[in-house]
Order: C-alpha cells, then structure tokens, then sequence
C-alpha cells in the first residue's frame, strides 16, 4: 500500500473513531462536564489558599457549569499544575474548555506525527487505539503527558539532556504514572538527564510552595485520605484487575503483586542497561502497580510502542493498543482483564527479550 493510500486509510479511521466517541460521550462533551472541569477549578484556587478546599472546589462547578462533575472529589494534581491553568481559568469556562481540547487534540496529532512517518503499522494502530480520543473527549491532559515523553524520548535521542529533564519533571503532573522512572534514567546511566529532571522537580516544587504556602502538602494528603475516591476496579488497567479478576484482591495479594512487578520492571532495566528499553519498562509498570489509572492513562502505550525495537514487544504491545483490548475494559470482568495482561506480558517481554541489533528507531 502506498504512502498516500495509508494516510488516506488512516484519516478514515481517524474519523470513524472519533465519530463513534463523540456519539458516545456527546452529551457530556458539549456541556463540558468532563475532566477539565476540576483542571479549571484549579486554576480558579490556585494561589488562593483553598486548591484542596472540596467545599471552594465545587463551589466553583457550581457557579461555571450549574452542575458537579461526576465522580470528582477535589484537585488532585500538584500546586503548580494548577497554576498553569491559571491563564486559561481566566477566560469563560466554555471557552477556556474547547481550547483545552484544540490544545489535547494538537498534542495526540504531535505525538503521531513524530514515529508515523517511520512506521505504517504505528500510524494505523495509533488511530486505531480508543484511548488516543477518549484522552481528548474526557478532558483529560494525558494527551499533554504522552507528549511529554515522546518529547522527552526525542529529546534524549538527540542528545538535549537539559530539555529531556525539563520534560521528564513535568510529567509529575502525573506523578504515581512515573514511580519507576528515576530507575530507569540510572539503569541507562543518563547521569545528566536525571539532574535537569532533579533540578527542573526542585524548581516545580518551589513554585508550588510559593503559590499554596508551606502547609499545602498536609491539606494536599488530608484529601487524598478522604472517603469518596472511586474505586472501579473492572474499568483499572493494572494489577489489580488481574487480582480481581482471579479472586483474589485482598491486601497481601495486592502488596505482593505490586512488589514483584517493580521487581520485574527494576530487573528488565537493569539487566539490559538500555535507556529507551529501561523507559518502557517503567512506563508498563507504572500502569501495573498504581492503584488508580483508567483507560484514557494508557495512551502511554503508544510512546511505549514508538520505542520499542524486539519484535516480540512490539507485538504484544501492538495488541494491547488494538482496539480490542480497551473496548473490553469498558465491559466489566472477566474479559476487562485482557488489557493489565496485555500489558504485563508486554513488561516480560521486555525483561526477557534479548537486544534488537539495530540502533534505536521509531517503530
């Protein structure tokens, strides 16, 4: 198949997928309940003293939209994210939110754009993958951070270790997703990456002191100790659901499992001492092991997929990116079950394959 035809094919698909989506979640999106309600309502209190105050949280939904968004329960992200939605908090919510969306939108064309031109399957995968439109629909900014990595992975490619810090501090917008990845960065010995990525955190942190005060990381955990965080363990693509899904989600299950897939991830980093392979491992960890992440979380996957070399991975990963497997985790278990698994063979896969001969390339 041409180029041509193949772009053409992947427009197509592009259209029909989101086409489906938006039916699906278009009542929410046009009104705009969505995620980027809590973003906005962060950047409304931030400075003010009151990010993690539940009672100014929805106060604000309330005055904006006249209505809460379903299932929040408070600003969960760092101080100074909040404060880079401060700009946008500025202007009409209807507003602020469609162009939050063209901006999510920008970032998961970005991200495509980078590795499709090395790879036909990848194009067609990546428009494929249901997570790469409900990332836009849900308002959600995991579009933003599969951009951060992919711009961190070139970045670290071209030898510009200074902005790939940068870019790996940022994705503390996200932080329990990224446990794994100061292991990775000392695996592959990217000495000085990993300081940028230290110094760019000290400086995000400074921010987020100077504009919550001191206190903010109590009034920051009394939240997230608070009762009304959902917890729907069928729709969560990481170990728990495999647990689940074997009847055995219990408390030392659940430790253990946690434990051996960091011991797993930590393994495949340091076996091979291979940056971009140490990457993906942390990356299908982090899905694994945290206790909270959804579907539209695992657009990680594709960078995931851009870097990997061993052909094995690459299919494993191919098929955990193919629509089946995100479809059935909106379903309920057992069959919710095939992505975590997907995603943990992908993990052996990496721990156990042996080196691709080839210098690192996009897939």
């Amino acid at each position: 198949m041409t180029t041509r035809r193949v772009l053409v094919l992947s427009l197509l698909l592009a259209a029909g997928w989101l086409g489906l989506y938006f039916q699906l979640t278009r009542s929410r999106v046009l009104r705009g309940n969505t995620d980027y309600l809590s973003f906005y309502s962060g950047g409304r209190l931030s400075g003010a003293g009151q990010l993690y105050d539940i009672e100014s949280y929805f106060r604000i939904h309330d005055e904006v939209m006249g209505e809460r968004l379903s299932g929040a329960h408070g600003f969960t992200r760092l101080p100074y994210y909040a404060l880079l939605h401060k700009p946008l908090s500025l202007l009409p919510y209807k507003t602020a939110y469609w162009l939050w969306l063209a901006l999510t939108s920008a970032c998961m064309a970005w991200l495509i754009a980078q590795f499709a031109p090395h790879s036909r399957e990848f194009l067609i995968l990546a428009v494929c993958f249901p997570a790469t439109y409900l990332a836009v629909l849900n308002g959600q900014d995991t579009a933003l951070l599969a951009a951060l990595v992919a711009g961190a992975v070139l970045a670290m490619r071209q030898g510009r270790n200074a902005l790939a810090g940068a870019l790996w501090a940022l994705c503390s917008i996200k932080y329990h997703l990224f446990v794994l990845l100061p292991f990775a960065l000392i695996a592959g010995r990217k000495w000085r990456v990993l300081g940028w990525a230290a110094t760019a955190g000290a400086a995000l942190a400074a921010v987020s002191f100077a504009v919550e005060g001191w206190a903010w990381p109590l009034r920051y955990l009394d939240l997230l100790r608070q009762p009304g965080v959902q917890v729907e363990i069928d729709a969560m693509p990481n170990a728990r659901l495999l647990l689940a899904s074997a009847g055995l989600d219990v408390a030392w299950a659940r430790a253990v499992t946690t434990l051996a897939v960091a011991a797993l991830a930590l393994w495949a980093m340091f076996k091979h001492r291979d940056a971009e392979r140490g990457l993906i491992a942390a990356l299908l960890g982090g899905l694994l092991v945290v206790p909270h992440d959804f579907l539209h979380d695992t657009v990680l996957l594709l960078p995931c997929l851009a870097m990997a070399r061993e052909r094995a991975t690459r299919l494993v990963l191919a098929a955990a990116v193919f629509p089946l497997a995100a479809l059935l985790l909106q379903t309920g278990r057992p069959q919710s079950a095939l992505m975590p698994a997907l995603i943990l063979a992908a993990l052996v896969s990496v721990a156990i394959s042996k080196p691709a001969a080839a210098a690192p390339a996009s897939p």
